[in-house]
């Protein structure tokens, strides 16, 4: 535009030079001469600089007043004009609905030194996170979360060297975004597995975020964020950032991921349960952290047998969950778990045990052989008696403030693993 109007004035003073010449030849010759209001017509609508400077150069409409005075003034009229329009689009540059929409637009064009002007990556962690892992991770999440911004300004309001603009932003929904990432960070926190730790989780925020963008298709919202600036000395607008601004212009995802109660204690239950149900034999070996469960003595049998049982209770294992009341901070959940029947197996371990008991000359086996022998009973009857049994266990549940936690205690352990405890002690009892 501004290209157009240069060449437009260059055009225009150009014919009234020329017009001053032609009508100053035809005078020299008493030809045909260009009308007077020809010549000022130019002038007014832009020719004024190539009418005066031919006015003087050539000589030419000296003695005319309406020439001496009136291109003068035109010119200066126009000068005046310029000049109004000038700091009126200054002013129209440097507003502050102005300075929050270019800020803006380079958000929209996902430059990443705006978004880092007025959000840091940090801000969007959430409060239990330390800091970013990978900054790239962290840029191609932010990119990703930003796809679909757009925004609209509402209102602007001055006063003095402080202002206000209210903008419309619209982005996809952070509500529903935050749920599905909160659930992908817990099922990873929650992982039984052991090369799988909550640092870890935390640490790979921005990759689950970019995953959970990825593998979602979400809806658009509009939240309101209001900016404010400030100025001084009448010298350009400032953005004032500050946590509301952050959050608001995120659509609120900051509020979401901290809220401790993003997820139920129904749900993150649920998440848990599930992370016993994807347990290997192994890893309830290496979870529960146990060598020789049943205690048999015996050297070469006790890692196999221990083994055996977890087996056996991954074939059968499930979870129910019946129910979860929540009271403030704590929750309690209650779930039915489908398990080995301990009670048949050391029932019929018992009676293999009392026949080998009742020929002498087992008794006078060494303690090695007796405890191998033993150890091999038990080893039978988890391979041949193992049936299922349902067990109902209180699992508890406390929210730090975060989200909510379960509280795996000794009683849930043992309604998983089938009644262990009171099998074994009424076993225990039954010998002696």
């Amino acid at each position: 535009m501004r290209i157009i109007l240069i060449e437009y004035i260059a055009f225009v003073n150009l014919i009234g030079f020329l017009l001053m010449w032609f009508d100053k030849r035809a005078a020299r010759r008493h030809g045909w001469r260009i009308p007077e209001k020809v010549l000022l017509g130019i002038a007014v609508i832009g020719g004024s600089i190539g009418t005066l400077i031919a006015m003087y150069l050539l000589r030419h409409k000296t003695r005319h007043l309406a020439f001496t005075a009136g291109v003068p003034l035109i010119l200066l009229v126009q000068l005046l004009l310029a000049g109004m329009l000038s700091f009126r689009k200054h002013e129209e540059l440097v507003s502050p609905s102005t300075t929050v929409k270019n800020e803006l637009n380079l958000i929209q064009e996902l430059d990443e030194g705006a978004i880092e002007s007025i959000l840091s990556y940090d801000d969007l962690l959430p409060a239990q996170a330390a800091s970013t892992a990978n900054n790239q991770d962290a840029a191609a999440a932010i990119r990703a979360f930003f796809g679909n911004f757009r925004f609209r300004i509402v209102s602007e309001q001055i006063r003095g060297d402080d202002a206000e603009v209210i903008v419309d932003i619209t982005n996809i929904d952070t509500h529903a975004l935050a749920r599905d990432l909160c659930l992908s960070l817990t099922e990873t926190s929650l992982s039984l597995d052991p090369n799988i730790s909550a640092p870890a989780a935390l640490g790979n925020y921005f990759t689950l975020l970019k995953d959970t963008l990825d593998s979602h298709t979400y809806e658009t919202g509009v939240t309101q964020a209001v900016f404010r600036l400030s100025r001084e000395n009448n010298k350009d607008w400032t953005i004032v950032a500050d946590e509301t601004l952050e959050d608001e212009l995120v659509s609120r995802f900051i509020t979401h991921m901290n809220d401790p109660h993003l997820l139920s204690a129904e749900e993150v239950a649920g998440i848990q349960l599930e992370q016993f149900e994807a347990l290997s034999p192994r890893d309830w070996i290496e979870w529960l952290g146990v060598h020789d469960l049943f205690d048999t003595g015996s050297e070469t049998l006790a890692e196999e047998i221990d083994l055996e049982y977890f087996t056996r209770l991954c074939d059968c294992f499930s979870c129910k969950l019946l129910s979860c009341e929540e009271e403030g901070d704590r929750a309690q959940a209650e779930v039915t778990f489908t398990s080995v029947d301990l009670h048949d197996v050391l029932a019929a371990y018992r009676e293999d045990l009392l026949a080998y008991a009742s020929d002498p000359e087992n008794i006078t086996n060494g303690a090695a052989a007796l405890a191998d022998d033993s150890a091999a009973y038990l080893l039978e009857a988890l391979r041949e008696k193992a049936s299922q049994t349902e067990t109902t266990a209180v699992m508890r549940l406390k929210n730090d403030g975060h989200f909510w936690k379960p509280e795996i205690d000794e009683a849930v352990i043992d309604a998983m693993c089938g009644g262990l405890a009171s099998s074994l002690e009424e076993f225990a009892e039954a010998g002696s």
